[in-house]
């Protein structure tokens, strides 16, 4: 079971890569980590919105800076899944992050986010850890510069980013959700004319080069059904030294 909701976490992730990122690359895992641990934060960000607004009462207004900080991972990681910039992404999202620790004891408490250093080492090794410690360092002046003026105006200005930030998330969720289905509908109007067209085998890859099909008659030349096929599929283990055309 939960091996099975990891993968369907993992291609739902993974479909929000930059098509320019090569599927099974270190740096396909790092876009797809850093896109879903972004949306996860938008997630708490909404809950944590919700609660101030049910109980404003009960709740601080820390709780309604914090929403929208996470709220703001959604736009940074749509924006790296729609234009590629993972660099830029990793910055904004840290400069974002670190408005939680000034917001709650001031510049000094950036060491919180410390911990994110090791995030950096693992989406880039030694070179995203130094990076991710110059954008902390980038945050924390930024931060002691602009405290002092943006505090008084703090809760207009979180509220305006926010909703902008929700209005900015929403287009760009509509925009990939509408771009998939149209390019599925290609895909599949392009697959069932070659498929028409083509008399002899005919292989179907993605951009990645990995097989996601077959025509019937190449795969009744294999012996399989053509759903047997995927990504380790019998035409790459095999070989075959008159390879099928193919579709991508």
């Amino acid at each position: 079971m939960i091996k099975k909701a990891e993968q369907i976490l993992g291609d739902a992730f993974g479909a929000l890569v930059h098509p320019s990122i090569i599927e099974g690359t270190p740096a396909f895992t790092a876009h797809r980590y850093f896109i879903g641990t972004r949306l996860a934060m938008s997630a708490l960000g909404v809950i944590a919105l919700c609660l101030f607004t049910i109980m404003p009462q009960v709740v601080t207004s820390s709780l309604h800076y914090l929403g929208v900080i996470f709220l703001f991972q959604a736009v940074v990681a749509l924006g790296v899944s729609r234009l590629g910039g993972f660099r830029a992404g990793i910055f904004l999202s840290l400069i974002s992050l670190s408005l939680i620790p000034v917001l709650a004891g001031g510049p000094a408490s950036l060491a919180l986010l410390m911990p994110l250093i090791l995030e950096g080492a693992l989406l880039q090794g030694p070179r995203g850890a130094v990076f991710y410690v110059i954008s902390l360092a980038a945050s924390a002046f930024l931060s002691l510069l602009t405290g002092p003026v943006v505090s008084p105006f703090a809760m207009m200005l979180f509220s305006a980013t926010g909703l902008a930030g929700l209005a900015f998330g929403v287009f760009f969720a509509l925009d990939l959700i509408v771009g998939a289905d149209r390019r599925a509908t290609r895909e599949e109007d392009r697959w069932r004319g070659a498929t028409a067209l083509v008399d002899g085998g005919l292989a179907r890859h993605d951009v990645s080069g990995k097989i996601k099909g077959a025509n019937e008659k190449f795969c009744r030349f294999l012996g399989i059904e053509p759903d047997a096929l995927s990504d380790r599929s019998v035409i790459e283990r095999l070989h075959l030294s008159s390879a099928p055309l193919s579709v991508s």
